[in-house]
């Protein structure tokens, strides 16, 4: 799958959708803990403070696409219902948060035992990798994910203007 992305946020299932495709989410993981240093830093939170930690295995025609993992203070936080029928992206619009803005990191790296299980290929197998912090028009930290996307699926072309 090769997905284009303009210089504008938006999700993987947005995009998905946009292009014609229905994809499939199952949420392996959905848990409130307590903010990690790393977490809190990267929410601009307190330590400590209560957080939605979930992951999700985003699958596009019965096929396994992404890995991704994602915190966020507990109070905006969807269900694990909610995720496993929409959109992340979706469910904070329904609670009228809008994300607009996003710091991203693009990466690469070899896939683990276990994302080699669950992404339908080898261990080692080449991932591409995206970390991101999203903020809302506050410039609240809305978001902290850390996904990996198989890269015999997916690539990330981007539009860059002079």
């Amino acid at each position: 799958m090769r997905v284009h992305r303009p210089m504008s946020l938006s999700s993987l299932n947005d995009d998905l959708e946009k292009s014609g495709v229905d994809p499939t989410t199952t949420v392996l993981e959905w848990l409130q803990e307590p903010a990690t240093p790393g977490i809190a830093a990267a929410l601009n939170l307190e330590v400590g403070t209560d957080v939605v930690y979930f992951k999700r295995l985003r699958m596009l025609r019965d096929e396994p696409l992404a890995l991704m993992q994602n915190w966020l203070p507990a109070a905006i936080a969807p269900t694990r219902e909610d995720l496993a029928d929409k959109g992340f992206y979706a469910c904070l619009r329904e609670r009228d948060i809008k994300v607009s803005v996003g710091y991203q990191q693009i990466g690469a790296r070899l896939a683990t035992a276990e994302e080699g299980r669950l992404l339908n290929e080898p261990a080692g197998s080449a991932l591409l990798t995206m970390q991101r912090t999203a903020y809302d028009e506050q410039h609240r930290a809305v978001e902290f994910g850390m996904h990996v996307y198989r890269a015999s699926m997916y690539s990330y072309d981007q539009t860059v203007l002079a």
